[in-house]
């Protein structure tokens, strides 16, 4: 037997142990736009206010807050927008009218992504009608003059019982956007894994052939 023979076997171990190595490498290599996972959630209630939240974003090496959100409600910028903000942003503007309808325009944008090609730079508007009906101020009622009232012959028996009535209560009325997270499909790095550790097993499992010695 060759040499070349001999030795054929160990090398195809060694490639697939090199094979093992590589889709380890590439399940666990964070490409750029796919390992970050923007999560935006925004909700615009009559009792408790606008509530913007934005997490899971990444900031540039040059730059700690390179991301920015403007904010406006009932077509008025909030004080302090557009907000810089780094990989969280999380603020509430509460104490709304609850008796009048309001409006909100969040423009959220990436530096990863200005043109919101990937979703992480989206636009929302939210509006909600009055939870609270307003209530009028009631109108005095003057007081009549009394006058002698003549003793009647007869006096009527029997009651009369006030008419009563239940006021109607205006159930509060909310709208609400909320936004999902766009996370990446991780599964491919998921297959890479399981395949590697299968050929892992496989190269475990299989017995080295011992080396033979050359025929005289």
């Amino acid at each position: 037997m060759s040499i070349q023979a001999t030795l054929r076997p160990a090398r195809i171990r060694w490639l697939g142990w090199l094979m093992v190595a590589s889709m380890v490498v590439l399940a666990m290599f964070p490409f750029a736009g796919s390992a970050s996972a923007h999560t935006q959630w925004v909700v615009l209630r009559c009792d408790d206010g606008l509530i913007v939240s934005l997490t899971s974003y990444r900031v540039a090496p040059d730059d700690s807050t390179p991301n920015t959100v403007a904010v406006s409600i009932d077509g008025v910028p909030v004080a302090g927008s557009p907000f810089s903000f780094g990989t969280t942003f999380q603020h509430t503007w509460a104490g709304l009218s609850p008796t009048e309808p309001h409006t909100a325009t969040i423009v959220v944008v990436s530096f990863e992504d200005p043109d919101n090609s990937n979703g992480w730079s989206p636009t929302f508007e939210l509006s909600v009608d009055a939870c609270v009906q307003s209530t009028p101020t009631p109108t005095p009622t003057p007081t009549p003059t009394p006058t002698p009232t003549p003793t009647p012959t007869a006096t009527p028996s029997g009651s009369v019982e006030a008419a009563t009535g239940t006021p109607r209560v205006t159930p509060p009325a909310t709208d609400a956007l909320t936004a999902g997270s766009n996370a990446p499909n991780d599964s491919w790095r998921l297959l890479l894994l399981g395949m590697a550790a299968i050929l892992a097993a496989v190269l475990l499992l299989t017995p080295t052939e011992p080396a033979r010695s050359r025929r005289r």
